[in-house]
């Protein structure tokens, strides 16, 4: 995000609303998908007003962006949570991953004013929940709008690299990943530097990869935020919830002891100390956190997250290189067959790995995760967006040798094959995308790599298809192509 994109969010964000809202006809205690911007036109979201709302009382709001702009799947899994805490969430259907920050910056600003205009906002506890490279975005708002925003939710993503974590910019941070997400390593490396700041967060890890997290977890973190805010003073005090927070923290901090894993009960040591500071007594907890940070199985267990962490960052260095020396910028064709890419990269070796359950296993999976998304989606679309679809192709076909049930290459390779005019095979690819999940019909009628095939009995039969499903999207991954946004080649 440039300087004058935050300069300009910072202007819409400061100014606030200068009139109380309008009455408003959104229906309390239902999702309502595809609201229209007032503000600013072609921005649409999906609103949530909890059943106990009323204007005469200042409400907490929760904005929300998923990184394929569906936002009605990250309003469902926060209304539970919206509900019983009395939040609005305002979820966008235009931010997205790996574009420019403008087009997020819109779809803020657009949430920002509408829901302004609308409710009554407790302009001290407004939130930004984000996913993969829209939790990135988050937090960059967040270091350059520390009056306006309270806190964030990370979802699978650290910080922006634009942002590092300091006490100038102690924004509240509860950030989730699964155990296999390629950017596990990263959430580590965060947690450390928060924890060496003792800057306030919660990191929760769930079983699962690359992905929103689990709906506990979205419940987790607004009762994390409901908890901040009673100590901040921002909101009464619910004795129920503290000491539900405080058991479920105490337990936490038993089973990691007994399962050996002292630094884990150490860090949740800490954040009990944090968070409960002002609410509990916790003289004990402190004073049990530096003791057990400092055994030395929690600071042997430091060093082996540490190393791990350098070795999982040289092996996508290398295998990065590998795949370039396989097919160098500007060649007409690869230097080595994509099976002995796949060899080199040592991707069944790691298949067979990854089908256990311990560290090893995890690692596996999170290597192979990382060369999925690398060689089926990041690679592969550059290839294809410049021009350059036997490139494209040669990265699709080895992603398709990790992962055959992810519905994103099929399309991508779709895609490539009606570049190249090869109805044949794209027909082949659609279907196995269809198989595996892809529901996008919106995506798939205004493709511009299939406009040749529109006139097509067989394409209308394939968007026919889409239709009848349902058109469901309800996706906790991003397991969604992007739109093409370039012209067809």
């Amino acid at each position: 995000m440039t300087l004058v994109c935050v300069t300009a969010l910072l202007a819409v964000l400061a100014g606030g609303t200068a009139l109380p809202p309008a009455p408003d006809t959104i229906p309390k205690g239902q999702l309502v998908e595809n609201v229209a911007s007032a503000a600013a036109p072609g921005q649409r979201f999906t609103l949530y007003v909890p059943t106990g709302y009323d204007p005469a009382r200042p409400a907490p709001i929760l904005y929300l962006m998923d990184p394929r702009g569906r936002g009605r799947v990250a309003a469902k899994l926060f209304q539970p949570a919206a509900e019983r805490f009395g939040y609005i969430l305002v979820s966008s259907h235009n931010t997205a991953s790996d574009v420019d920050a403008e087009m997020n910056l819109q779809a803020m600003q657009a949430m920002w004013v509408d829901s302004h205009e609308r409710f009554t906002i407790d302009d001290k506890r407004v939130y930004v929940g984000g996913f993969s490279g829209t939790a990135r975005l988050a937090s960059l708002m967040a270091r350059h709008l520390p009056t306006s925003i309270t806190g964030i939710i990370g979802s699978a993503a650290a910080y922006h690299p634009n942002v590092r974590p300091s006490r100038e910019s102690a924004f509240l941070y509860f950030g989730t990943v699964g155990d296999a997400d390629y950017n596990f390593h990263e959430m580590e490396a965060l947690e450390a530097q928060l924890v060496a700041l003792n800057l306030p967060h919660r990191i929760s890890r769930f079983a699962g990869a690359h992905s929103w997290m689990p709906s506990d977890r979205a419940m987790q973190a607004v009762e994390w935020f409901e908890l901040k805010a009673m100590q901040a003073g921002t909101r009464p005090r619910d004795a129920a919830l503290i000491d539900v927070w405080w058991r479920r923290d105490d337990e936490a901090v038993r089973a990691a002891l007994a399962a050996g894993r002292e630094l884990d009960a150490a860090r949740r040591l800490s954040a009990m100390a944090r968070d409960f500071d002002g609410l509990r007594d916790t003289a004990d907890v402190r004073a049990e956190a530096s003791r057990v940070a400092g055994t030395g199985r929690a600071r042997q267990e430091l060093k082996d997250r540490t190393s791990r962490r350098h070795a999982s960052d040289a092996w996508k260095q290398y295998a990065m290189s590998l795949i370039s020396e396989a097919y160098p910028e500007g060649a007409d064709t690869s230097t080595q067959p994509a099976a002995d890419l796949a060899r080199m990269l040592g991707l069944d070796r790691m298949k067979r790995l990854a089908a256990g359950d311990d560290e090893p296993a995890l690692e596996a999976r999170r290597r192979l995760a990382e060369m999925e998304v690398q060689l089926g989606f990041y690679l592969p679309a550059v290839a294809a967006e410049s021009g350059d679809q036997a490139r494209a192709s040669y990265y699709l076909g080895i992603a398709l040798q990790i992962n055959d049930r992810n519905p994103v290459p099929w399309y991508l390779l779709a895609r490539v094959s009606a570049r190249l005019n090869d109805v044949d095979d794209t027909f082949v690819a659609l279907e196995h995308a269809f198989d595996a999940g892809f529901r996008d019909l919106a995506l798939a009628q205004d493709d511009p790599a299939f406009a040749r095939l529109k006139a097509r009995a067989d394409f209308a039969a394939f968007v026919a298809r889409l239709r009848a499903s349902g058109d469901s999207l309800d996706l906790l991954t991003v397991d969604r192509p992007p739109p093409a946004r370039l012209p067809l080649r």
